[in-house]
């Protein structure tokens, strides 16, 4: 495998921090840590030469892979440099190495190289199988020994490579692999798309930026006396040094000249001394290569020059032996030495030079093309025959090059060769036969590639075009086609405009006749309608959008529409018929063998038990859902959201530790934003409620989420409970419930109950808390109250009524009635969960109790309370639940130690004297402080003047005072 670029021996001067930085990455990844480090400067820096050291200094043990970005005009080549990184390191691995680790991931991977054999039939989860296979790819390289992917000209990246190499930062973590990218900070002008990508990979703590500067004067001098073999004179370096501005590679160029020689006056001299002193052939030769790229075969080259071999030989050795071209062994052919060097020979070519080159080009590479190598290089067939201005071919090519970066699944690439077809469409003779199809059909697919692309409004314009051309009068069958797809691939995919659009397709499609459209448009209104807990409406959509697929013969369409009937079933309570219809869209999915329509199913059954409260089933359904993704190759993408639901039902069963190991197994698979979001939810809720020191990043991490998922209840209302909770614990009580108040306001009352209940339980908390705002507890009252009415019956629901009912009590004569029912509700046998409550309720229910005068009947309660807080390793829970023994004086099991230390001045204050004095430092009431010890009020008040006495106050303020200077009381652990 190729180590370095090929190029000759230039020295390394004054680059000690920068090699440091690249020898610190490589040990780290060495070791086991996934690294990218980003080496940025501007043109002849000396990126590539610093990237060889750090190749070379891998050790031979190490597997490096180098591959370099193409520059095709404002089109990138998709994949182009994991092409050339990836084909030398599979064919280390070899074929059957790479069955067993690819799995169905090969076929994918093969669309790439298609050495690999047949690729496997496009799917709408093809694109993540193809991420997920250069992940294993790579895996399975560093297996025997660590592996380096250096990939250069990132500024020159097509779309589709910055999305791969930003899953492979996400995805791999523990492989030995180093990433090293390089790019030119001088091409960055301010929307340069590499900016957010740059921006995006540094919020990652495995990359690292690397700058690489211009040089000091010192180090021009050094590097000049090692090209020269002597030391320069001074007036050499002076010149050098105004000249190159520090540049090594225009100082390299300078360097043969001698003191007082004439400097050229342009970059482009400068960089063509070396070339103009060549032969004619050598020349020729690389005007050539120019046209080609920064990297040609010899093949090609030899094919585009039409010179006798003889004399393309002597050529090549020329330009070789005076360092313009670099032999490329492991690909046959030749590099340039630098793209600077290939820019000024491009720009050096006539009108006619530039046109008959890019033409001959486009001609060898159409015949490559065509015997099946390199999909690829459709895209750079189109871009000679469109710079030979040959329309009618570069037409022709555009269209290969479409349905070529389609099969590679680069929809952004594919978009922009359309965009192509379309920018040519006038200037082409029949265009029509040539495209097999009309217009408006090239501007539905462009439209369709801009939505997968992430590009919204591009792919809203594309349909608006499409249907500004077809009248509904004319074809209302085909404008309600472009219609739904306009709805589901434009802007406001989720809103009411998306809503207007299905309807006016709906109405331009006849009822009676069979419709694939009819029933995609119909399942789409549904799936809207169930977001919004409309399930009478969902309902009947999803119905009629089924009859239209059994009536069109579209098992997966009918699948994904039974789907969504069974939702709405579950949603209005109906939950055996729900069931009975999931099991429907199974046999569907299977029939169909689509592995969406099976995924979808699983994933949705998963998100119906869970609401149901069968967490037992639902953790089941979620882990066969996991793992029939990863079998597809689909880990870091469909596993990933099967693991939030089976980390949220183990975390309802009581199995944190496994849920916790659940949650990272998937977060370090850098999963899509959906799925990150459900897993550090689930994440973040073991860990606050355990009082994990780490609770805290956890949830401000969350914080992104609702700026991703702006007004959706599944994902701002977990993040708020989480954000209130977090509150809660730190005593803010006002902050609680402003957190959780915004949160209602975005999302308003359908705030879907499975996600809800929780969020009103800590809503509830936050409002029946002493230090609570009046006039916020009301209002909060009022939004629980409009909140629950909106929740349809379901099996968790009476308890979690009972549980806020009691919660929300303001009378205590009937507090320990309340806290009792709830408790009851806990035990049902149908109800397995949350496993929290189950030691939250014993605890309240025992606090009323003691409150009541009901000792004897508190103490067990507050035992079995204690032992599920401890079992769940529920730090902050177990502490009130010692905390209530310890002022009821409960011995619970012989687990709490009820005396308090002695006071350290030595005061003779009783353990219940601490206690009251720590409660009067908190500011309250002899009444407050006789309920929250138990005690009467009378009681209170004989505690409260024998401490004045000790202390030797007369007030309380001055006990407060006193106790806190003398280190009796901790303000820090009021509430506890």
């Amino acid at each position: 495998m190729r180590l370095v670029p090929g190029s000759h021996a230039v020295p390394l001067v004054g680059r000690d921090r920068e090699l440091a930085v690249l020898d610190k990455e490589l040990q780290r990844s060495s070791s086991g840590t996934t690294r990218c480090v980003i080496v940025g400067g501007e043109a002849g820096i000396g990126k590539t030469r610093l990237l060889a050291e750090m190749g070379t200094r891998a050790g031979p043990d190490s597997r490096v892979a180098w591959g370099q970005c193409v520059e095709m005009g404002t089109n990138g080549v998709p994949y182009a440099p994991f092409i050339s990184a990836l084909r030398s390191l599979s064919a280390e691995i070899g074929r059957d190495g790479l069955a067993q680790s690819l799995g169905p991931g090969r076929a994918e991977l093969a669309r790439l190289l298609p050495e690999l054999g047949p690729a496997a039939p496009e799917s709408d989860v093809g694109r993540g199988r193809l991420f997920e296979a250069v992940a294993s790819l790579l895996e399975r390289g560093a297996e025997a020994a660590p592996v380096v992917v250096v990939i250069e000209d990132l500024h020159w990246a097509d779309s589709s490579t910055r999305e791969l190499l930003a899953f492979l930062v996400r995805s791999l973590q523990d492989a030995p692999v180093l990433l090293a990218l390089s790019y030119r900070t001088d091409e960055m002008h301010r929307t340069h798309p590499l900016r957010r990508f740059l921006a995006e990979m540094e919020r990652s703590p495995r990359v690292t930026r690397v700058t690489v500067p211009r040089l000091p004067r010192g180090d021009v001098a050094a590097l000049l006396a090692r090209l020269r073999g002597e030391q320069p004179a001074h007036g050499l370096v002076e010149d050098v040094v105004a000249r190159t501005g520090g540049v090594p590679f225009f100082v390299e160029e300078l360097a043969d000249l001698e003191p007082g020689s004439e400097l050229p006056e342009t970059l482009r001299d400068l960089l063509m001394v070396r070339v103009e002193a060549l032969s004619e052939p050598a020349r020729r030769v690389l005007a050539v290569a120019s046209v080609g790229g920064v990297a040609v075969s010899h093949d090609d080259l030899a094919s585009v020059a039409t010179m006798p071999s003889s004399e393309l030989d002597q050529a090549l050795r020329e330009a070789v032996s005076s360092h313009q071209l670099v032999v490329d062994r492991t690909h046959a052919g030749y590099v340039f030495r630098h793209a600077l060097v290939r820019e000024a020979v491009h720009d050096d070519l006539l009108p006619g030079e530039h046109v008959a080159l890019h033409e001959r080009w486009a001609q060898a590479l159409a015949a490559r093309l065509c015997a099946g190598v390199d999909p690829s290089i459709a895209v750079q067939v189109s871009h000679h025959w469109h710079a030979a201005y040959d329309t009618e071919r570069a037409f022709e090519a555009s269209l290969t090059a479409a349905d070529a970066t389609r099969s590679m699944y680069a929809p952004r690439e594919e978009m922009q060769m359309l965009d192509r077809v379309l920018e040519l469409w006038a200037r082409v003779s029949d265009p029509e036969t040539l495209a097999g199809g009309d217009r408006v059909s090239v501007l539905v697919r462009a439209g369709e590639a801009a939505w997968k692309a992430g590009e919204d409004e591009r792919s809203a314009a594309f349909h608006d075009a499409a249907l500004r051309e077809v009248d509904a009068g004319v074809d209302p069958q085909r404008r309600a086609s472009i219609l739904i797809r306009r709805a589901t691939c434009g802007l406001d995919t989720a809103g009411r405009g998306a809503v207007e659009m299905l309807s006016q397709a709906l109405d331009l499609l006849p009822d009676d006749e069979p419709s694939t459209d009819r029933a995609s448009a119909l399942a789409k209104l549904a799936a809207w309608h169930v977001l919004r807990d409309d399930w009478d409406v969902a309902a009947e959509l999803a119905e009629r959008g089924r009859k239209q697929a059994q009536l069109a013969g579209d098992a997966e369409a009918e699948s994904s529409a039974v789907n969504t009937l069974a939702l709405a079933y579950a949603g209005m309570g109906e939950v055996e018929t729900s069931r009975d219809l999931f099991e429907v869209a199974r046999r569907l999915a299977v029939e169909s063998g689509s592995d969406d329509a099976l995924l979808r199913y699983l994933g949705n059954l998963g998100d119906l038990l869970l609401g149901m409260g069968r967490f037992a089933e639902a953790a089941d359904v979620s882990r066969e859902g996991r793992e029939h993704a990863v079998r597809q190759g689909l880990a870091r993408s469909a596993a990933t959201f099967m693991a939030g639901n089976e980390a949220e039902a183990l975390i309802a069963l009581g199995r944190w530790d496994e849920a916790l190991d659940r949650a990272e197994q998937a977060l370090g698979q850098g999963p899509p934003k959906n799925a990150w979001a459900h897993l550090s939810c689930q994440r973040a809720s073991i860990l606050v409620r355990r009082g994990d020191p780490t609770a805290d990043q956890v949830v401000d991490s969350l914080a992104r989420v609702t700026t991703w998922f702006p007004g959706q209840p599944q994902h701002v209302i977990p993040v708020a409970a989480l954000q209130a909770e977090r509150a809660l614990l730190n005593r803010d009580v006002d902050g609680a419930l402003a957190t959780l108040q915004h949160a209602i306001d975005q999302v308003g009352p359908r705030a879907h109950a499975s996600v809800a209940w929780s969020m009103l339980h800590t809503f509830a908390r936050a409002i029946t808390d002493p230090g609570a705002d009046a006039r916020s507890a009301r209002r909060a009252r009022q939004v629980i109250a409009s909140v629950r009415q909106t929740f349809t019956p379901s099996g968790l629901q009476s308890m979690w009524d009972a549980l806020l009912d009691a919660e929300l009590a303001t009378d205590d004569a009937t507090s320990a009635e309340r806290w009792s029912a709830a408790y009851d509700k806990m035990r049902e046998p149908a109800v397995e969960g949350p496993a929290f409550l189950r030691a939250y309720i014993p605890w309240r229910l025992a606090e009323s109790l003691l409150a009541d005068g009901q000792r004897d009947e508190a103490t067990p309660l507050l035992a079995a309370a204690l032992d599920q807080a401890r079992a769940l390793g529920a730090s902050p829970l177990e502490s009130d639940i010692v905390s209530l023994a310890r002022r009821a004086r409960v011995p619970v099991a012989g687990s709490i130690d009820t005396a308090a230390p002695e006071p350290r001045d030595g005061t003779a204050l009783t353990p219940r004297e601490r206690e009251v004095l720590q409660l009067v430092a908190e500011g309250r009431s002899n009444a407050q402080i006789a309920n929250l010890l138990f005690i009467s009020a009378k009681t209170a008040s004989v505690h409260v003047s024998n401490i004045l006495a000790k202390l030797g106050v007369s007030s309380r303020g001055e006990a407060a005072a006193a106790a806190t200077a003398q280190g009796l009381v901790d303000l820090a652990a009021r509430g506890a």
